[in-house]
């Protein structure tokens, strides 16, 4: 069961307890996991980060980290919408803290990338539209997007066996290539 509620007394406990061992600490709302779904094993990012919010988390967290992964779309794809799972998420996002009044907290694109690997239960790309595409969004993130405050690849080398999709997002080869 996903539940923001709790997830926001979890959050605002933890801070407490945190902010009271260093008062400079930056909180950071764990990562929201990319979704189109809302219902009992899954709910969309901007709807479990208004949940949160109207739980009274706002003031117990800085930074809300986020997963804007390609799904096999462009960097350059503006689609926003709360059915669209692209890279431009991440300004949907955005949106949803800019309408609650929390313009000041940036997002924390903890991990994003492209799969390269097909078929991927994530959408899939060619290894130069991987590379494209990731600086593509580092431009954009650097250029057009000051709220956010930095960004993650999804991962160097799984812990995974090689033939395993995650391996899709990986920049090198499982052989170290």
């Amino acid at each position: 069961l996903i539940e923001p509620v709790a997830y926001a007394q979890l959050l605002k406990a933890a801070s407490a307890a945190i902010r009271a061992a260093d008062a400079d600490a930056q909180i950071v709302a764990a990562a929201l996991a990319p979704t189109v779904d809302r219902g009992h094993v899954a709910i969309d990012e901007p709807y479990f980060l208004q949940r949160m919010i109207a739980a009274g988390a706002a003031p117990a967290f800085d930074i809300v980290a986020i997963q804007p992964f390609g799904f096999g779309e462009s960097p350059a794809n503006a689609r926003q919408a709360p059915d669209v799972l692209n890279f431009q998420r991440a300004a949907l996002i955005r949106r949803t803290l800019v309408e609650a009044g929390l313009a000041d907290k940036p997002l924390l694109a903890a991990r994003f990338g492209w799969n390269r690997n097909a078929p991927s239960p994530w959408g899939s790309v060619t290894v130069a539209n991987q590379a494209r595409y990731a600086a593509t969004a580092l431009d954009l993130g650097w250029r057009d997007w000051p709220w956010l405050a930095g960004m993650g690849w999804a991962v160097e080398r799984p812990d995974a066996p090689p033939a395993a999709p995650v391996w899709g997002f990986a920049l090198v080869e499982p052989d170290g290539t």
